[in-house]
């Protein structure tokens, strides 16, 4: 796989690590069973997973959804519960496929909610960067060839 391909997967890897984020929970549909009936959430999933099929050779086809009707003519659903655990676990199937070293965009907390980790990595960014800064201040002021210097 060429870096355009993986950029390209890498994209569509965080978007839906978005869409997870701005999942609806279940218990914000208690009175209709856990399902929505929001035909946008299941078709920008299944045309963002299209565009990875794409780019991937078809070898997500699995978690395509596929919303039903309780009965004939009746509305088309899906189940919350179901939508997030298949977003969950083509995310995370991506992760060990592709970014198994990479630190996860989003987790999810003790209580159940999912975490934007982003913060974490741009505070780290920030130290290591401080750093780097005061090692190189540090480095001018000791002769060439001393302990110091060489650590540094």
């Amino acid at each position: 796989m060429d870096k355009a391909d993986l950029a390209q997967i890498k994209s569509i890897y965080l978007e839906l690590q978005g869409y997870l984020l701005e999942s609806p929970e279940y218990k914000d549909y208690q009175n209709q069973a856990g399902e929505t009936f929001d035909s946008n959430l299941w078709n920008k999933f299944n045309s963002t997973l299209d565009r990875l099929n794409s780019v991937a050779d078809n070898r997500y086809n699995e978690f395509s959804l596929h919303p039903t009707s309780t009965r004939p003519g009746g509305p088309i659903h899906l189940s919350v519960n179901f939508y997030r655990s298949n977003l969950s676990g083509l995310i995370l199937k991506l992760y060990a496929d592709y970014f198994p070293d990479d630190r996860p965009f989003v987790t999810r907390s003790e209580s159940g909610q999912f975490v934007l980790n982003q913060n974490i990595h741009q505070e780290q960014s920030v130290y290591i960067n401080l750093f780097k800064e005061q090692i190189e201040e540090k480095i001018s002021m000791y002769e060439e060839g001393s302990n110091e210097k060489s650590f540094l």
